[in-house]
């Protein structure tokens, strides 16, 4: 059980990193907002897109078998 967890976790610190650089990616490249777009692109990719990726990395490390 505890060794699931850790495999979650380290998922999970890898996914952030990998899930805001490519929320921030999107957002620059798909946004039409012209006024403040490096904003919004490290604002999303800080508190949305990475933070979603780690839950989502963190459920598939702890489910994933050996």
């Amino acid at each position: 059980m505890k060794n699931k967890f850790a495999k979650g976790i380290v998922y999970a610190l890898f996914a952030f990193p990998a899930g805001a650089l490519l929320g921030y990616a999107l957002i620059t490249l798909l946004s039409g907002n012209t006024h403040d777009l490096p904003v919004e692109s490290a604002m999303t990719a800080i508190f949305v897109a990475g933070p979603l990726a780690a839950i989502v990395a963190f459920v598939v490390g702890l489910s994933r078998k050996r």
